[in-house]
């Protein structure tokens, strides 16, 4: 098993050959070309080697162009703007013919990617379908027979994605035929994220210990490169079932003591039902 690091670090400034030579100093030991074909303003990504000698806050880096001359910037950290989630208001729910019906009236003129179940049950899995409509009448399939769960301990999944769209009109279909229908007291309903236009780089970490004890397993990581900005983490297993609760915590070194800080916490797992319709979730979101 093994983790993969999702992060990126790019700079915006106005290039241009013209400006005031100056002399670069030639006692900095760090330094990276990059290689620019357009004037004006324009974006480059920092290289990992410079972000790993840099400050923490990259406050020491400087550019210059071919020229000589000190170029100002400013540094950009990607970052989706993430959706909202919105409490369902017009919904009805029936139960029959081993399925419960939850029909949805989303009110929601933006596009959605997901809908979450609240229910107060305890010990379930689930098949779920979604269908969308705009008048009621021509239905489309949005997600077919996705697990849903919760079990003991808080690990649970709750949320059935689907492509985002805007969607006036969906049923929820919640297979009973396995175990009986679950109390439903609430839908979440949650915006699509906007992605950021520059791409994550994906980075292997090393395992560089793992202390196993009743009931949890702490694994500790190296990362190739420092100061960097982490958007997630993902898991990599060959275990072909498993969910498991994950926190993802840093530890930094202060005033003669060892201080722990989350960057995020969820549920991964790979689940199917009766030895079909598989689904995986190995990523967990940083801060």
């Amino acid at each position: 098993m093994y983790k993969k690091i999702f992060c990126g670090v790019f700079i915006l400034f106005l290039f241009a050959i013209y400006g005031n030579t100056i002399e670069i100093p030639v006692d900095w030991q760090y330094f990276q070309d990059i290689h620019i074909k357009n004037t004006g303003l324009v974006s480059a990504k920092i290289p990992s080697d410079t972000v790993d000698v840099s400050r923490e806050n990259l406050e020491d880096i400087r550019i210059f162009n071919s020229a000589g001359s000190e170029i100002p910037y400013s540094v950009f950290i990607p970052a989706k703007i993430e959706g909202t989630e919105r409490t369902a208001q017009d919904y009805k729910i029936t139960v029959r013919d081993l399925q419960t019906v939850i029909d949805i009236k989303t009110g929601i003129s933006e596009q959605i990617d997901s809908i979450a179940i609240v229910t107060p049950a305890n010990e379930f899995l689930k098949s779920v379908s979604v269908f969308s409509s705009s008048d009621q009448k021509e239905w489309y399939t949005l997600a077919k027979d996705k697990p849903i769960f919760r079990q003991t301990y808080g690990i649970e999944h709750l949320r059935v994605e689907f492509p985002k769209g805007s969607y006036k009109y969906l049923t929820i279909l919640l297979d009973d035929r396995r175990k009986d229908a679950i109390p439903i007291t609430g839908l979440s309903i949650h915006s699509a994220s906007q992605e950021s236009i520059y791409p994550d780089d994906k980075i292997d970490a090393d395992i560089i210990e793992k202390i196993e004890s009743p009931g949890q397993s702490r694994i500790v990581l190296k990362l190739p490169v420092k100061n960097l900005r982490l958007s997630k983490i993902m898991i990599d297993t060959d275990d072909s079932l498993f969910t498991r609760k994950i926190s993802v915590l840093t530890r930094t070194y202060s005033q003669g003591e060892i201080k722990e800080a989350y960057l995020g916490q969820g549920t991964i797992c790979r689940v199917s039902i009766d030895g079909q319709n598989s689904f995986e979730n190995i990523s967990i979101p940083l801060s």
